[in-house]
């Protein structure tokens, strides 16, 4: 199973647009959002874009949260307080916005993946074993290049694309 991987959109509507079209083309029926959405009126949007499984990880500029979660809940989608845990397809999954002991979750071999965002960077690593990764900025605000990624959580490998 694959799913996508995407942080810091920061209401860029253009890039997201772009991502969840991609995602819809790869078939991916499944997003874990690490962060930094920004906006209810971005949710509701990709609420249009998107009718699959959709993990929002609350990020530290996420506004107006409890419209952000009732525009969410109406789409169907998950909203997450971050550090949380989740299980897709039999794997365990550390998820955050703000890298909190990512190297330690890893290394501690209790999960098969940790996800984080914030950084605006992208970060594709094994650590101990255990895959680490930070799809970098969906936005290309800071960095110049809108990314997302994609997670194959069967071979338990990822890529990162560029918009």
């Amino acid at each position: 199973m694959k799913i996508g991987v995407i942080s810091d959109t920061h209401d860029n509507l253009e890039a997201i647009r772009e991502i969840f079209v991609r995602y819809a083309d790869e078939g991916i029926d499944t997003v874990i959002h690490l962060g930094d959405l920004i906006s209810p009126f971005v949710a509701r949007i990709v609420g249009e874009l998107f009718s699959g499984k959709l993990y929002l990880v609350l990020g530290n500029n996420d506004g107006d949260r409890l419209f952000l979660r009732e525009v969410l809940e109406k789409a169907g989608f998950e909203l997450i307080r971050s550090p949380a845990e989740l299980e897709i397809a039999g794997r365990k999954l550390a998820v955050m916005h703000e890298p909190v002991f990512v190297d330690a979750l890893a290394r501690s071999g209790f999960y098969d993946a940790v996800l984080y965002g914030h950084t605006h960077r992208t970060d594709l690593r094994l650590e101990a074993g255990t895959l680490v990764l930070n799809p970098g900025e969906a936005c290309g605000y800071l960095t110049g290049k809108a990314t997302y990624a994609l997670l194959d959580l069967e071979a338990l490998k990822a890529e990162v694309r560029e918009v």
